[in-house]
């Protein structure tokens, strides 16, 4: 996230969300695998929700994120098992996507999980971290 920044978190996520909106739009199939990729772009959203109180707010990123990240993870891990599984991948637009969210689910499940371990074993220094990457404050620019 410190790499990437707002803009490029807001382009990935707008770029999972759309991919996903765009495949459900032209994908006329119904059942598991549709209902999994709705609800799977649905939790995405959260993540999308807290950038925006981020930038609303003037609040660091990490820390927004902190708390829809695992949501969105582990809602989205929940729902596949519910949904089928290995059903929900196939060759069709929706399977074709499905596994590439699968793949980065996994991924973000597997950071997420050491991130809650890391943020539980040492919480004054994820406070210092939040703090020292803190936003700067927003300008108030006003034209004469």
């Amino acid at each position: 996230m410190d790499k990437f920044g707002m803009r490029g978190m807001m382009a990935m996520w707008f770029s999972f969300f759309t991919t996903g909106f765009v495949v459900l739009l032209t994908d006329d199939q119904v059942g598991p695998l549709r209902d999994f990729t709705a609800v799977s772009q649905l939790v995405c959203c959260t993540n999308l929700a807290a950038m925006g109180h981020s930038v609303a707010n003037n609040v660091s990123l990490q820390k927004s994120t902190f708390y829809t990240f695992n949501f969105d993870t582990f809602a989205t891990l929940l729902a596949f098992a519910y949904f089928g599984g290995g059903n929900l991948l196939n060759s069709t637009p929706l399977g074709v996507w499905n596994y590439i969210q699968f793949v980065f689910t996994v991924m973000n499940a597997a950071w997420g999980a050491a991130a809650l371990y890391v943020v539980n074993s040492d919480y004054a220094g994820f406070q210092q971290y939040l703090d020292a990457s803190a936003p700067a404050a927003i300008e108030n620019v006003t034209e004469l």
